[in-house]
């Protein structure tokens, strides 16, 4: 079994209710992607950063339907890319770890994980003496991160060389931990190097969890037909001309290498809104194709450039793949 985290910090003045959606968004994954379990996501109690755990069966389904699933796709990604006019999180973080055999299942509780970068070549063994489970922490894994596309997240994939995960079964067991000799060692980068581990960086996420009932095994969706790709950009009036033009130098540019055609682009009429709409549609040949643009698109310069000059100019909108009726 794989065990996987993902980490992502909020934008400032993203509302609650924006929050909810991607919690409740992100938890929802396994009713629709076959091969993910345990999925579950909760806000950090000390940050507005949400953390979504999950577990899946092999390494075929985590590289297979996983990431080409239209529910990743669609929904997913609308609150994480950079080029989603409904994006709410700033950067995110993905780690990983074999789960070993015997681990004991906890099924609701208070999650406590520690993401750790140690000195290359440190020596992680006086964590692994704190790391085994006891009465105030009944479910313990520490690992190194074994996230395969590291070389492709650049100086992020760096931040984190070891993960360590804890379970609770309620909030005094997490106090009465914290207020051993190893809670208090584990708590922060000065007590780890107390115990003589050279780390660089440690993040500490705390959030209460409750795994939900296993859903019915879903079923791998066919990908046979084209995929009309919508994205409607609310804008000022007068950042139109400037977006439009963007979208033809760049991101359209980046589309075409991913396979994609242009079939139609409106703006709503002038002195009729408040606010501006730009609306496109992308016609892609399957979302096998999209897959290879999400791939592509971070080392993209023309996809880049999108990002960096246009979307500072978008308030809002929506991001939708669409089929023919």
């Amino acid at each position: 079994m794989i065990r996987r985290f993902y980490v992502l910090p909020i934008d400032p003045g993203v509302p609650d209710e924006r929050i909810d959606d991607l919690v409740r968004a992100l938890g929802e994954s396994g009713r629709f992607i076959a091969g993910l379990h345990d999925s579950f996501a909760a806000v950090d109690l000390h940050s507005r950063t949400v953390v979504w755990e999950m577990t899946f069966r092999d390494e075929e389904t985590y590289t297979g339907p996983y990431m080409v699933h239209p529910y990743h796709v669609a929904t997913i990604d609308d609150f994480l890319l950079g080029d989603s006019p409904e994006r709410i999180s700033h950067d995110y973080a993905a780690m990983r770890y074999r789960m070993p055999e015997g681990v004991p299942r906890l099924e609701r509780g208070v999650r406590r994980v520690l993401l750790m970068n140690l000195g290359e070549g440190a020596d992680a063994g006086p964590l692994e003496e704190y790391a085994a489970a006891g009465p105030h922490m009944p479910l313990s894994v520490l690992s190194t991160d074994e996230v395969v596309w590291k070389s492709s997240k650049g100086s992020r994939g760096l931040t984190w060389s070891h993960i360590w995960e804890q379970g609770f079964e309620d909030e005094a067991a997490l106090r009465a931990y914290l207020a051993t000799p190893a809670g208090i060692a584990t708590s922060n980068r000065d007590g780890l190097r107390r115990l003589g581990v050279d780390v660089r960086s440690v993040l500490v996420l705390t959030y209460p969890f409750a795994l939900p009932p296993a859903p019915p095994e879903p079923a791998v969706p066919e990908d046979a037909e084209p995929s009309l790709y919508t994205v409607t950009a609310r804008l000022a009036p007068g950042d139109v001309d400037a977006y439009v033009s963007l979208l033809e130098s760049e991101y359209d540019v980046s589309l075409a290498r991913a396979g994609a055609v242009l079939r139609h682009r409106w703006r709503t009429i002038d002195d009729g809104y408040r606010e501006a709409e730009v609306q496109s549609t992308w016609e892609f040949p399957s979302l096998e194709h999209v897959k290879g643009f999400r791939t592509a698109m971070a080392a993209d310069p023309s996809w880049n450039r999108f990002v960096l000059r246009a979307m500072p100019l978008v308030r809002g909108g929506t991001r939708r793949f669409l089929r023919p009726v």
